[in-house]
Protein backbone atom coordinates (compact mmCIF):
# COMPACT_ATOMS: atom_id res chain seq x y z
CA UNK A 1 0.00 0.00 0.00
CA UNK A 2 1.14 3.22 -1.03
CA UNK A 3 0.72 6.23 1.18
CA UNK A 4 0.39 9.73 -0.70
CA UNK A 5 1.16 12.58 1.56
CA UNK A 6 3.07 14.64 -0.84
CA UNK A 7 0.58 16.76 -3.30
CA UNK A 8 -1.51 18.43 -0.90
CA UNK A 9 -4.57 16.58 -1.43
CA UNK A 10 -7.33 15.78 0.53
CA UNK A 11 -8.20 12.53 1.57
CA UNK A 12 -11.69 12.54 1.24
CA UNK A 13 -13.94 11.68 -2.39
CA UNK A 14 -15.64 14.37 -3.85
CA UNK A 15 -19.27 15.02 -2.97
CA UNK A 16 -22.01 12.36 -4.19
CA UNK A 17 -23.62 14.78 -5.97
CA UNK A 18 -20.89 15.38 -7.67
CA UNK A 19 -19.92 12.06 -8.09
CA UNK A 20 -24.04 11.58 -9.68
CA UNK A 21 -23.45 14.16 -11.63
CA UNK A 22 -20.33 13.21 -12.97
CA UNK A 23 -21.77 9.69 -13.87
CA UNK A 24 -25.02 10.68 -15.94
CA UNK A 25 -21.99 13.11 -18.48
CA UNK A 26 -20.74 9.60 -19.39
CA UNK A 27 -23.42 9.14 -22.16
CA UNK A 28 -23.15 12.87 -23.61
CA UNK A 29 -19.08 12.09 -23.47
CA UNK A 30 -19.07 12.14 -27.34
CA UNK A 31 -19.83 15.85 -27.60
CA UNK A 32 -18.10 18.77 -27.08
CA UNK A 33 -18.31 21.08 -24.25
CA UNK A 34 -21.47 23.93 -24.90
CA UNK A 35 -20.59 27.36 -24.19
CA UNK A 36 -23.58 27.53 -21.55
CA UNK A 37 -21.57 24.80 -19.17
CA UNK A 38 -18.90 27.28 -18.75
CA UNK A 39 -21.23 30.07 -18.34
CA UNK A 40 -22.86 28.40 -15.28
CA UNK A 41 -19.45 27.88 -14.22
CA UNK A 42 -18.75 31.06 -13.79
CA UNK A 43 -21.91 31.90 -12.40
CA UNK A 44 -21.32 29.32 -9.76
CA UNK A 45 -17.91 30.62 -8.93
CA UNK A 46 -19.23 34.05 -9.14
CA UNK A 47 -21.74 33.75 -6.16
CA UNK A 48 -20.48 31.63 -4.19
CA UNK A 49 -17.02 34.63 -4.22
CA UNK A 50 -19.75 37.43 -4.10
CA UNK A 51 -18.67 38.70 -7.58
CA UNK A 52 -20.55 39.26 -10.96
CA UNK A 53 -19.35 36.23 -13.49
CA UNK A 54 -17.67 39.21 -15.51
CA UNK A 55 -15.05 38.71 -12.56
CA UNK A 56 -14.00 35.62 -13.18
CA UNK A 57 -11.57 33.19 -15.33
CA UNK A 58 -11.76 29.54 -15.34
CA UNK A 59 -9.38 27.45 -16.26
CA UNK A 60 -7.22 23.76 -16.06
CA UNK A 61 -6.16 24.49 -12.65
CA UNK A 62 -4.47 27.52 -10.85
CA UNK A 63 -1.10 26.86 -12.46
CA UNK A 64 -3.03 27.23 -16.22
CA UNK A 65 -3.97 30.62 -14.76
CA UNK A 66 -0.52 31.93 -13.60
CA UNK A 67 0.75 30.56 -17.03
CA UNK A 68 -1.87 33.02 -18.69
CA UNK A 69 -0.29 35.71 -16.17
CA UNK A 70 3.43 34.75 -17.06
CA UNK A 71 2.65 34.89 -21.09
CA UNK A 72 1.10 38.05 -20.68
CA UNK A 73 4.39 39.27 -18.69
CA UNK A 74 6.31 37.84 -21.70
CA UNK A 75 4.50 39.91 -23.84
CA UNK A 76 5.13 43.27 -22.30
CA UNK A 77 8.46 42.16 -21.76
CA UNK A 78 7.75 42.00 -17.66
CA UNK A 79 9.72 40.00 -14.92
CA UNK A 80 8.59 37.86 -12.20
CA UNK A 81 9.48 39.19 -8.78
CA UNK A 82 8.22 36.70 -5.90
CA UNK A 83 10.14 35.58 -2.79
CA UNK A 84 11.80 31.84 -1.27
CA UNK A 85 10.84 29.70 -0.41
CA UNK A 86 7.88 29.16 -1.75
CA UNK A 87 6.09 26.60 -4.84
CA UNK A 88 8.64 26.58 -7.27
CA UNK A 89 6.48 24.49 -10.41
CA UNK A 90 4.77 27.36 -11.87
CA UNK A 91 8.27 29.86 -12.03
CA UNK A 92 9.58 26.97 -13.71
CA UNK A 93 7.60 27.37 -16.31
CA UNK A 94 7.96 31.16 -16.50
CA UNK A 95 12.02 30.39 -16.48
CA UNK A 96 11.28 28.08 -20.07
CA UNK A 97 9.37 30.62 -21.44
CA UNK A 98 12.71 33.22 -20.80
CA UNK A 99 11.17 35.31 -18.48
CA UNK A 100 13.32 36.62 -16.00
CA UNK A 101 12.33 35.54 -12.32
CA UNK A 102 13.65 37.57 -9.25
CA UNK A 103 13.71 36.39 -5.77
CA UNK A 104 13.64 38.05 -2.40
CA UNK A 105 13.90 36.31 1.03
CA UNK A 106 11.38 35.69 3.44
CA UNK A 107 12.75 36.32 6.99
CA UNK A 108 13.04 34.40 10.01
CA UNK A 109 9.49 33.67 10.17
CA UNK A 110 8.73 32.93 7.16
CA UNK A 111 7.08 36.39 6.37
CA UNK A 112 7.74 38.99 2.95
CA UNK A 113 9.09 42.60 4.05
CA UNK A 114 7.61 44.51 1.19
CA UNK A 115 10.73 46.69 1.33
CA UNK A 116 12.29 43.99 -0.36
CA UNK A 117 10.07 43.49 -3.01
CA UNK A 118 9.86 47.50 -3.80
CA UNK A 119 13.58 47.74 -4.01
CA UNK A 120 13.40 46.26 -7.36
CA UNK A 121 11.25 48.55 -8.54
CA UNK A 122 8.82 46.84 -9.79
CA UNK A 123 7.07 48.10 -13.09
CA UNK A 124 3.79 47.57 -14.82
CA UNK A 125 4.88 44.98 -17.02
CA UNK A 126 6.28 43.22 -14.09
CA UNK A 127 4.21 40.57 -11.89
CA UNK A 128 5.00 40.51 -8.25
CA UNK A 129 3.64 36.77 -6.72
CA UNK A 130 2.21 35.84 -3.66
CA UNK A 131 1.13 32.29 -2.26
CA UNK A 132 -0.37 32.93 0.74
CA UNK A 133 -0.75 30.82 2.91
CA UNK A 134 2.50 30.12 1.65
CA UNK A 135 3.44 26.76 -0.25
CA UNK A 136 5.42 24.62 1.57
CA UNK A 137 5.80 27.30 4.56
CA UNK A 138 1.35 26.77 5.53
CA UNK A 139 1.71 30.33 6.96
CA UNK A 140 0.81 33.87 5.92
CA UNK A 141 3.66 35.60 4.31
CA UNK A 142 1.75 39.14 3.94
CA UNK A 143 -1.11 39.49 6.27
CA UNK A 144 -2.10 43.69 5.93
CA UNK A 145 -4.29 45.13 3.71
CA UNK A 146 -2.25 48.60 3.93
CA UNK A 147 1.02 46.28 2.54
CA UNK A 148 -1.20 44.64 -0.28
CA UNK A 149 -2.24 48.10 -1.22
CA UNK A 150 1.62 49.54 -1.41
CA UNK A 151 2.72 46.47 -3.97
CA UNK A 152 -0.67 47.48 -5.98
CA UNK A 153 0.42 50.81 -6.05
CA UNK A 154 3.35 49.95 -7.86
CA UNK A 155 1.42 49.39 -11.27
CA UNK A 156 2.90 45.39 -11.15
CA UNK A 157 0.41 43.38 -11.60
CA UNK A 158 -0.06 41.31 -8.53
CA UNK A 159 -1.20 37.66 -7.93
CA UNK A 160 -2.15 36.64 -5.00
CA UNK A 161 -2.85 32.76 -4.56
CA UNK A 162 -5.67 31.54 -2.59
CA UNK A 163 -5.98 28.05 -3.34
CA UNK A 164 -5.90 27.11 0.50
CA UNK A 165 -8.17 29.88 1.13
CA UNK A 166 -10.71 27.49 2.54
CA UNK A 167 -8.70 26.35 5.30
CA UNK A 168 -7.40 29.69 6.13
CA UNK A 169 -10.36 32.04 5.41
CA UNK A 170 -7.70 34.93 4.47
CA UNK A 171 -8.28 36.74 1.23
CA UNK A 172 -7.46 40.06 -0.36
CA UNK A 173 -10.47 39.25 -2.43
CA UNK A 174 -12.28 42.58 -2.05
CA UNK A 175 -9.54 44.84 -3.76
CA UNK A 176 -10.35 43.69 -6.99
CA UNK A 177 -13.22 46.39 -6.80
CA UNK A 178 -10.48 49.05 -7.02
CA UNK A 179 -7.21 48.00 -8.31
CA UNK A 180 -6.94 46.43 -11.69
CA UNK A 181 -3.64 44.98 -11.39
CA UNK A 182 -4.81 42.58 -8.88
CA UNK A 183 -5.42 38.91 -9.99
CA UNK A 184 -7.01 36.24 -7.11
CA UNK A 185 -6.06 32.75 -7.77
CA UNK A 186 -8.09 30.27 -6.50
CA UNK A 187 -8.81 26.38 -7.24
CA UNK A 188 -11.75 23.70 -6.60
CA UNK A 189 -8.63 20.88 -6.13
CA UNK A 190 -8.25 21.39 -2.53
CA UNK A 191 -11.19 21.90 -0.54
CA UNK A 192 -13.94 20.38 -3.10
CA UNK A 193 -11.82 17.22 -3.92
CA UNK A 194 -11.62 18.31 -7.39
CA UNK A 195 -7.85 17.81 -7.56
CA UNK A 196 -8.37 15.29 -10.72
CA UNK A 197 -10.73 17.38 -12.72
CA UNK A 198 -8.47 20.45 -12.36
CA UNK A 199 -10.29 23.46 -11.96
CA UNK A 200 -8.69 26.46 -11.07
CA UNK A 201 -10.31 30.10 -11.16
CA UNK A 202 -9.03 33.87 -11.01
CA UNK A 203 -10.73 36.64 -9.87
CA UNK A 204 -10.11 40.36 -10.79
CA UNK A 205 -11.52 43.64 -12.27
CA UNK A 206 -13.63 43.05 -15.70
CA UNK A 207 -10.81 44.50 -17.39
CA UNK A 208 -7.83 42.38 -16.77
CA UNK A 209 -9.83 39.66 -16.95
CA UNK A 210 -11.05 39.84 -20.55
CA UNK A 211 -7.57 40.72 -21.49
CA UNK A 212 -6.43 37.41 -19.65
CA UNK A 213 -8.88 35.72 -21.72
CA UNK A 214 -6.55 36.68 -24.80
CA UNK A 215 -4.16 34.20 -23.24
CA UNK A 216 -6.16 30.48 -22.54
CA UNK A 217 -7.50 27.90 -24.88
CA UNK A 218 -11.09 27.99 -26.18
CA UNK A 219 -12.37 25.14 -24.48
CA UNK A 220 -10.05 26.02 -20.88
CA UNK A 221 -11.53 22.60 -18.86
CA UNK A 222 -13.60 19.43 -20.16
CA UNK A 223 -16.94 19.12 -19.90
CA UNK A 224 -16.80 16.58 -16.45
CA UNK A 225 -15.25 19.20 -15.05
CA UNK A 226 -17.62 22.18 -15.64
CA UNK A 227 -20.09 19.65 -13.84
CA UNK A 228 -18.06 18.53 -11.24
CA UNK A 229 -17.14 22.22 -10.66
CA UNK A 230 -21.17 23.57 -10.45
CA UNK A 231 -22.12 20.36 -8.40
CA UNK A 232 -19.30 20.83 -6.24
CA UNK A 233 -20.21 24.34 -5.72
CA UNK A 234 -23.71 23.56 -5.05
CA UNK A 235 -23.12 21.59 -2.20
CA UNK A 236 -21.06 23.75 -0.27
CA UNK A 237 -21.84 21.79 3.24
CA UNK A 238 -19.82 19.25 2.26
CA UNK A 239 -16.76 21.10 1.16
CA UNK A 240 -17.18 22.70 5.20
CA UNK A 241 -17.47 19.50 6.44
CA UNK A 242 -13.91 18.73 4.58
CA UNK A 243 -12.16 21.41 6.11
CA UNK A 244 -13.42 20.42 9.41
CA UNK A 245 -11.76 17.23 9.46
CA UNK A 246 -8.74 17.95 7.57
CA UNK A 247 -8.15 21.20 10.64
CA UNK A 248 -9.21 18.54 13.02
CA UNK A 249 -6.60 16.12 12.13
CA UNK A 250 -3.98 18.67 11.26
CA UNK A 251 -4.44 19.63 14.64
CA UNK A 252 -4.11 15.97 15.72
CA UNK A 253 -0.82 15.41 13.90
CA UNK A 254 0.41 18.74 15.07
CA UNK A 255 -0.01 17.75 18.66
CA UNK A 256 1.75 13.82 18.15
CA UNK A 257 4.87 16.46 16.25
CA UNK A 258 5.23 18.53 19.12
CA UNK A 259 5.74 15.20 20.98
CA UNK A 260 9.00 14.08 19.21
CA UNK A 261 11.87 16.04 20.56
CA UNK A 262 14.12 17.87 18.63
CA UNK A 263 11.70 18.22 15.34
CA UNK A 264 10.29 21.20 14.64
CA UNK A 265 6.33 21.44 13.17
CA UNK A 266 5.47 25.00 11.93
CA UNK A 267 2.06 25.88 12.55
CA UNK A 268 -0.53 25.74 9.33
CA UNK A 269 -3.30 27.34 8.06
CA UNK A 270 -3.21 24.63 5.19
CA UNK A 271 -3.90 21.43 4.77
CA UNK A 272 -0.28 20.43 4.86
CA UNK A 273 2.40 20.38 7.66
CA UNK A 274 5.99 21.52 7.26
CA UNK A 275 8.50 20.21 9.79
CA UNK A 276 11.90 21.03 10.32
CA UNK A 277 14.30 18.30 11.44
CA UNK A 278 17.69 20.23 11.35
CA UNK A 279 18.01 19.71 15.14
CA UNK A 280 18.57 16.25 14.88
CA UNK A 281 20.93 16.45 11.74
CA UNK A 282 18.71 14.66 9.46
CA UNK A 283 18.10 16.20 6.05
CA UNK A 284 14.50 16.28 4.37
CA UNK A 285 15.81 13.71 1.36
CA UNK A 286 17.10 10.89 4.01
CA UNK A 287 13.76 11.11 5.86
CA UNK A 288 12.19 11.42 2.24
CA UNK A 289 14.09 7.97 1.28
CA UNK A 290 13.08 6.16 4.81
CA UNK A 291 9.62 7.23 4.41
CA UNK A 292 9.17 6.01 0.98
CA UNK A 293 10.71 2.68 1.76
CA UNK A 294 7.69 2.03 3.75
CA UNK A 295 5.44 3.25 1.38
CA UNK A 296 5.02 7.25 2.36
CA UNK A 297 5.38 9.60 0.35
CA UNK A 298 6.19 13.44 1.43
CA UNK A 299 7.90 16.27 -0.43
CA UNK A 300 11.49 17.60 0.37
CA UNK A 301 13.15 20.55 -0.89
CA UNK A 302 17.06 19.75 -1.65
CA UNK A 303 17.12 22.58 -3.82
CA UNK A 304 16.07 25.40 -1.43
CA UNK A 305 18.78 25.96 1.12
CA UNK A 306 16.69 26.98 4.14
CA UNK A 307 14.81 23.80 3.73
CA UNK A 308 17.55 21.31 3.16
CA UNK A 309 16.95 19.94 6.49
CA UNK A 310 12.76 20.14 6.13
CA UNK A 311 10.14 17.40 4.12
CA UNK A 312 6.25 18.77 4.22
CA UNK A 313 3.73 16.30 4.62
CA UNK A 314 0.09 16.93 3.37
CA UNK A 315 -2.63 15.56 6.03
CA UNK A 316 -4.45 12.34 5.27
CA UNK A 317 -6.93 10.39 6.83
CA UNK A 318 -6.48 9.04 10.22
CA UNK A 319 -4.83 5.74 9.70
CA UNK A 320 -2.12 7.29 7.34
CA UNK A 321 -1.65 10.55 9.62
CA UNK A 322 -0.70 7.55 12.48
CA UNK A 323 1.25 5.23 10.03
CA UNK A 324 3.31 8.68 8.91
CA UNK A 325 3.97 9.53 12.85
CA UNK A 326 4.80 6.12 13.60
CA UNK A 327 7.47 6.00 10.90
CA UNK A 328 9.08 9.20 12.15
CA UNK A 329 9.10 8.78 15.60
CA UNK A 330 11.04 5.13 14.59
CA UNK A 331 13.48 7.25 12.50
CA UNK A 332 14.39 9.45 14.63
CA UNK A 333 14.24 7.43 17.62
CA UNK A 334 16.98 4.60 15.80
CA UNK A 335 19.19 7.69 14.89
CA UNK A 336 19.21 8.15 18.90
CA UNK A 337 19.74 4.90 19.61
Amino acid sequence: MVIRLNLNEVPYPPSPKVIDEVSKFIKISNRYPPLSIYRKLKEAIATYNDVESDNVLIDAGATNILHAVFVRAKKLGGRIITYRPTFPYPLEYAKNIDIQVRYVDLDHEFKLNIEDILQLNPKESDVIMIINPNNPTGNIVLGSSNYMKELLSSGALVIHDEVYFEFSGFTFKDLIRNYDNLVIVRSLSKAFALAGFRVGYALGSRELISELRNYQQYYPIPTVSAIAGITALSDLDYMKSIVSEVIKEREWLMSMLNEVEGIIPYESLTNFILISLKDIGIKGEEMFNYLKQNGVYVSYYPHEPRLTYCIRVSIGLREENEIFIKLLKSYVGRLRG
